[in-house]
């Protein structure tokens, strides 16, 4: 392979990191949002202590698993050119892409969307009985 090979790799792992990283914005902010709305009011620090706990901690754990599964996919010496040239670094590239698949395909299923929802319905109206019930409490101390 030559250095023009190298290249082409190159703007193959700028494509995938730019699209994880666009999948990280929005997988954060509804992860946040569905925290907070499930979780009861008292409880949204915890629900938010979770929520990071299950994206960062567990998913780095996934992260380094499958890291240390390709890799001999990667160069002993990623700053000689040849070396890395010559590596196949791109299967890893699409262990990824397989990686980031099957996560969406996994959440357009029916049942862990419906899960979802039924979920989030479900807390909605017990944080609303909730609400409504301290608002009925504190008009009593007033």
């Amino acid at each position: 392979m030559t250095v023009a090979g190298s290249f082409n790799a190159g703007l193959f792992y700028s494509l995938v990191v730019n699209i994880l990283g666009a999948g990280e914005i929005f997988t954060w902010a509804t992860s946040y949002d569905v925290a907070f709305m499930i979780a009861p009011k008292e409880q949204k620090g915890l629900a938010s202590g979770i929520n990071l706990f299950v994206l960062g901690a567990i998913s780095n754990f996934i992260c380094i698993g499958i890291y240390n599964a390709c890799s001999g996919w990667f160069p002993a010496n990623a700053t000689v050119e040849e070396e890395y040239a010559a590596s196949t670094v791109y299967k890893y590239l699409w262990v990824l892409i397989g990686v980031a698949i099957f996560g969406i395909l996994f959440n357009l299923l029916p049942p862990v969307t419906n899960w979802l929802e039924r979920t989030i319905e479900r807390s909605s109206k017990v944080n609303a009985k909730e609400g409504k019930a301290m608002d009925d409490v504190s008009m009593e101390n007033a």
